[in-house]
């Protein structure tokens, strides 16, 4: 069971690497990341790219993302399980007050998750 497991993540990853890249832009369809991200070039994504680091942010620093992440990056600032990223909330709910409203409603998280398939019982 758990090989079949196995077998059925590595599926859904496979099938999944492929859109990730459109579907953490706003506009899927017609939008694009500038600069331009490669779909075999992973060293220019993550902290190394200025859109995917705004992402990968914690969200207790929205407006100084660039030195953030650059510190992150360098090691200067630590990050646990209680520095959930940017694109963790819908952007327009989040609520520094309330850290729950608008918690896993990024559409890239939603898109994600409506493509993955489901489990099927038989």
């Amino acid at each position: 069971l758990e090989a079949q497991a196995s077998q059925a993540r590595s599926a859904d990853t496979k099938l999944l690497k492929p859109k990730i890249l459109s579907y953490m832009l706003e506009e899927p369809l017609t939008g694009n990341l500038n600069p331009l991200l490669s779909e075999k070039n992973k060293s220019e994504r993550g902290f190394n790219h200025p859109y995917t680091a705004a992402l990968l942010c914690p969200r207790k620093y929205p407006d100084s993302f660039f030195r953030i992440t650059r510190k992150m990056k360098d090691g200067i600032i630590k990050v646990d399980n209680t520095s959930f990223p940017f694109f963790c909330w819908d952007r327009a709910q989040y609520d520094e007050e309330d850290m729950w409203k608008g918690l896993f409603r990024n559409e890239t998280l939603i898109r994600v998750y409506s493509y993955l398939p489901r489990l099927r019982f038989s």
